[in-house]
């Protein structure tokens, strides 16, 4: 983009860095707002936190946060997967809606998911923002002493769009995503 002067062509740039970081930083924050929405039942032995102990093995966190609702039938989940290196960052939350046909928070569950893929990288000076909407099916295990195991597999479709700091470049890109998940966690 050409700005007379020249002068403010890199304010422009700062000015987009700026409105993209407030971007990505209000989507977290809705995501992180919307996981902990209280219920009026009771949510006694209805919490799960967790990891996804594969992802630990690449140095990658995947963790999750979840609430079962009603009488069991619903869960509010929350994943969060996060990479952090020198060369930039990857934060990808993730809000889960499942129902389960048990009614109790346990065994087979279908649900609905939107994904918000955020990456920083210093090294190449770019950025990529998306949006991710998906379907999930899977299975939960309960054991007495708390401990559950819930795999779980999706299928999305990603929306992205990014640019360089540097330059007045912009991606667009959309694709059809696979998800697998091995949610080891503890209820209580």
């Amino acid at each position: 983009m050409y700005i007379p002067g020249g002068k403010g062509i890199s304010s422009h740039r700062n000015m987009q860095r700026g409105f993209t970081m407030k971007k990505i930083i209000l989507i977290a924050g809705i995501c992180i707002l919307l996981s902990n929405v209280s219920f009026a039942d009771n949510l006694s032995n209805k919490t799960i936190i967790g990891i996804d102990p594969i992802s630990m093995y690449f140095k990658i966190f995947n963790g999750h946060y979840g609430i079962i609702t009603g009488n069991g039938e619903r869960e509010i989940y929350f994943p969060v997967t996060m990479i952090i290196s020198k060369n930039g960052a990857l934060f990808y939350p993730v809000l889960s809606y499942r129902f389960f046909k048990d009614n109790q928070g346990k065994g087979n569950f279908n649900g609905l998911f939107l994904g918000l893929p955020l990456v920083y990288s210093k090294k190449l000076n770019t950025y990529i923002a998306g949006i991710e909407p998906g379907i999930e099916t899977g299975y939960r295990w309960v054991f007495k002493s708390g401990i559950t195991i819930a795999p779980a597999i999706g299928a999305g479709f990603v929306f992205v769009k990014g640019g360089s700091f540097k330059e007045d470049t912009a991606l667009y890109y959309k694709s059809l995503t696979i998800k697998l998940r091995l949610g080891l966690g503890y209820r209580f």
